[in-house]
C-alpha cells in the first residue's frame, strides 16, 4: 500500500484546517491519517513552544543527525545552508517551511530530508536506457549548465539519467561517451520515457471536500515527467469535454481537475501554491490547460489562495 509523503499530507492537513472542516484521505491510497485539526499543535500557554526561525537552523539540523550519529561528516556553513562530507552543499529552505508550518513533525521532516539526500547519492548507470527527460523550472536551467529546452509556461525539459530512486542531469561529457549526438539523446529520452510510464494515468482524490482534484504522486524520480507526454491526457481531456486543469507542482507529483467548478478551481490552484512551497523538488504552481495542439497556461496561480470555504 502506497502511503502519500509528507508534503502532500501537511498540504492537506493545512487545507482540513483553513476549511475547519474534517477531511480524509481516499482509503485506497493511504493508511489511516489523522489530519490536523485548527488546534492542532496546541500546547499549555503557560509553556509556549520556542519559534522555528531561520537563524540559526542548520545547526539545528545538524544536532539533529548528530544525535543519531555522533561521527556524521556534517557542519552548518550558513542559517540555512549544511556541508555533507565532500558533497554539494546543501539548502534548507523548503525544509524550514515544513517545520515552520508543523512544528510538532520537524523531527519527522528532517528524516524525510535525509532520505531524500541520501537518495540524490545513488547514481544512476550511465548508459542509453537510463535516458529521461523531467522537468525543471526554466529560470533555474538558466544559471546551470543542463542540456535543456523549452516546453511550456515557466517549464523547461532538462535530459536526464535516472534510476527507480533519483534522476541526475546529463552532461555533454556524459553524451560523448554515449556516443549520442544531442537530438539522439533527445529521441531516446522520450521514447524511454513513453515506455516506463503506463496507461492510464491515475490520481486520487486529493480530499472528500473536492474529490474532482486528482493527485497523482509517483514513486519514480521522473513522475512528473508525465505531464510532458500530451498524447496520454487525451482521454481525460476528452472525458471531460475538453475542460482539463493540471499544475505539475513538483518533479514527482501531478495534480489535475476536469470540469472544475469555482471552488475545485480554487482547491487546485491552492494545493499547487501550498506544494510548491513544502516540495523538495519544486517546479512551479502554474496551471495549465490541455488543448488539442499541447498545453497551454491557464493561470499563472501567483495570486495568494485562501480556500473557497467561508
Amino acid at each position: 500500500m502506497r502511503r502519500l509523503n509528507p508534503q502532500l499530507l501537511l498540504a492537506i492537513g493545512l487545507w482540513a484546517c483553513a476549511c475547519s472542516r474534517a477531511s480524509s484521505l481516499a482509503p485506497a491510497d493511504a493508511a489511516s491519517v489523522a489530519l490536523p485539526g485548527p488546534d492542532a499543535g496546541a500546547v499549555d500557554a503557560a509553556a509556549p513552544p520556542a519559534p522555528i526561525v531561520a537563524k540559526g537552523f542548520a545547526q539545528r539540523f545538524v544536532d539533529f543527525v548528530k544525535k543519531a550519529d555522533s561521527t556524521a561528516p556534517i557542519k552548518a556553513t550558513g542559517d540555512l545552508e549544511v556541508k555533507i562530507a565532500d558533497k554539494p552543499t546543501a539548502r534548507l529552505d523548503a525544509l524550514l517551511k515544513d517545520c515552520q508550518a508543523a512544528p510538532a513533525d520537524c523531527d519527522g521532516a528532517m528524516n524525510m530530508f535525509l532520505m531524500a539526500l541520501a537518495r540524490e547519492e545513488e547514481q544512476p548507470k550511465l548508459e542509453p536506457k537510463a535516458l529521461t527527460v523531467s522537468l525543471l523550472p526554466t529560470a533555474s536551467a538558466k544559471d546551470r549548465q543542463l542540456l535543456v529546452r523549452p516546453f511550456v509556461g515557466p517549464l523547461s525539459q532538462v535530459l536526464m539519467l535516472t534510476s527507480p530512486d533519483t534522476v541526475v542531469p546529463v552532461t555533454e561529457k556524459d553524451l560523448k561517451t554515449l556516443k549520442l549526438t544531442e537530438a539522439a539523446a533527445w529521441t531516446r529520452s522520450l521514447a524511454n520515457l513513453r515506455t516506463a510510464v503506463k496507461e492510464p494515468i491515475e490520481g486520487k482524490p486529493f480530499v472528500d471536500d473536492t474529490p474532482s482534484v486528482r493527485v497523482g504522486q509517483f514513486t519514480t524520480a521522473y513522475g512528473g515527467g508525465r505531464f510532458i507526454l500530451h498524447e496520454r491526457w487525451e482521454a481525460i481531456a476528452k472525458a471531460a469535454g475538453g475542460d482539463l486543469h493540471v499544475a505539475v507542482p513538483s518533479r514527482e507529483t501531478i495534480v489535475w481537475v476536469a470540469k472544475p467548478d469555482p471552488r475545485e478551481a480554487n482547491a487546485l490552484r491552492w494545493l499547487a501554491q501550498t506544494m510548491v512551497e513544502h516540495e523538495f523538488h519544486p517546479l512551479a504552481p502554474t496551471i495549465f490547460r490541455w488543448t488539442a495542439k499541447g498545453w497551454e497556461v491557464e493561470d499563472k496561480n501567483e495570486e495568494p489562495i485562501e480556500p473557497a470555504d467561508k
